[in-house]
């Protein structure tokens, strides 16, 4: 946790004390401005009269009201914004089948799949940059948080299996013909499976806004990403019957890892009326790292919910290096006002989505016709998938 809330913080200083020794250079760069345009306003004078002067002074200012601010640049404090935002997220990181339902004979009916993964979660992002007094340069980073979980379970009775279903476990050992504690054959009855998320990600970035007309201005932007993982999945199967109530088969799969790189993009602004605009952004990264992969299983034969070394036939892990490209999107709809003298308020409401591919690996079984007879779990590639809802209160210092 000190790891992944080192950069953010690392960052936060970085940012505000470049802001501090800029400030300087700022505010000698707007006294050149005001000098400038007094000059510009006695040129003015001379040549057309004070009062038509002032008139057109009074015009240029007058055009500025009410306070809704050009796209470019807020036209307040120092320099420095913050800006928060609520996640509303959905991810696909832990998606997984866990168990079958299929015959006495083994034949899994693929139709009667059981998955699990993690559903609609909430999470935040807090970010701070500032704006360089040289033509429309900004710096910047944020820290996202985001976790996730979600459970599934099936039941299948007697009675269904007189039917002629039966449970069998996607991923590993298929239980039917094992004796039990009292000499009984199991006959898997009850299966419940969890899938948890822990998704971080810290964005150093800089970029230069441009003005491409009165409404329209985009601002390209480059910088580094760090992103963390943390997926998980466990399963655990129970028999039916009074006898070996209890007597479980588990297992559990983790993938770990972080990935750092380069990263880069643009985002849009249209200007509306009152105060209103539309904003779009689209951003590339291309992150490495090592992907750490591990999986356990095994039977708790004696009952008592460990497994020990002589109930567990699979413990396996796994590291490799993985090239990661990633894409993220956003769009939606802002508003913004000056409140005070410095100080711009700005929200919005959109839609994100960030795609990285082939950061993950799922589970999957691979099906032979007789399921039970040699069922085989394999790894495959799978990308890291987030997207839902935002809303976002930035202010301008």
């Amino acid at each position: 946790m000190l790891k992944r809330l080192g950069l953010p913080l690392l960052a936060v200083l970085a940012v505000c004390s470049f802001a501090l020794n800029a400030a300087d250079t700022e505010i000698e760069q707007l006294k050149q401005m005001i000098r400038a345009q007094n000059a510009k306003i006695e040129k003015l004078e001379r040549a057309q009269g004070s009062s038509q002067a002032s008139a057109a002074v009074d015009k240029a200012v007058g055009s500025r009201h009410p306070c809704y601010l050009a796209p470019d640049r807020p036209d307040v404090g120092v320099g420095l914004s913050f800006k928060g935002e609520y996640l509303y997220w959905k991810s696909n990181a832990s998606q997984n089948t866990y168990a079958y339902l299929g015959d006495v004979d083994g034949f899994a009916n693929l139709g009667h799949a059981r998955d699990v993964d993690t559903g609609w979660s909430h999470g935040f992002r807090l970010g701070l940059d500032y704006r360089l007094p040289y033509d429309g340069w900004n710096i910047g980073a944020d820290y996202t948080y985001y976790r996730a979980d979600g459970e599934s379970s099936v039941t299948v009775t007697p009675a269904e299996n007189a039917a002629g279903t039966y449970l069998y476990p996607a991923n590993g050992f298929n239980a039917t013909g094992l004796e039990g504690p009292a000499g009984a054959d199991i006959v898997l009855g009850h299966a419940k499976a969890t899938a948890d998320l822990d998704f971080d990600r810290v964005n150093f970035e800089i970029g230069r806004n441009t003005k491409i007309s009165e409404t329209l201005s985009v601002r390209f932007f480059g910088g580094g990403s760090v992103i963390w993982v943390d997926a998980k999945t466990q399963e655990s199967f129970y028999a039916q019957g009074v006898a070996i109530d209890g007597l479980g088969y588990h297992h559990s799969a983790s993938d770990k890892a972080t990935y750092y790189g380069i990263r880069a993009g643009l985002d849009a602004e249209m200007k509306l009326k009152y105060g209103f605009s539309l904003l779009g952004k689209a951003a590339g990264s291309m992150l490495v790292g090592d992907l750490e992969t591990s999986a356990i299983a095994g039977f708790d034969l004696n009952v008592d919910g460990v497994l020990t070394r002589d109930e567990t036939y699979g413990d396996t892990k796994n590291s490799a290096y993985r090239v990661v490209p990633g894409l993220e999107l956003e769009a939606g709809v802002a508003w913004e006002r000056k409140i005070l003298d410095g100080l711009n308020l700005k929200v919005f409401a959109g839609y994100q989505f960030s795609d990285y591919i082939g950061a993950m690996e799922r589970l999957d079984a691979d099906l032979p016709n007789n399921f039970a007879a040699n069922n085989r779990v394999v790894n495959r590639e799978s990308d890291l998938v987030l997207h839902g809802v935002v809303f976002r209160v930035k202010l301008d210092f």
